[in-house]
């Protein structure tokens, strides 16, 4: 698998996908980045922060 060479820089890159309109795409790195780490607490709290609003 080619993917991110970090789950920190899918979070991010995944970040402005999402910010800039390209979700599915968004959704697409973040996949790759918890293949890669499952527990990153990056990754988990952008994505969380993200697709539910910041609700808790």
């Amino acid at each position: 698998m080619g993917g991110y060479p970090d789950p920190e820089v899918a979070a991010h890159y995944g970040e402005a996908l999402w910010m800039s309109g390209a979700e599915e795409q968004a959704q697409i790195i973040w996949k790759e980045g918890l293949e890669q780490d499952a527990d990153h607490t990056v990754l988990k709290e952008t994505i969380d922060r993200l697709t539910n609003n910041g609700d808790q």
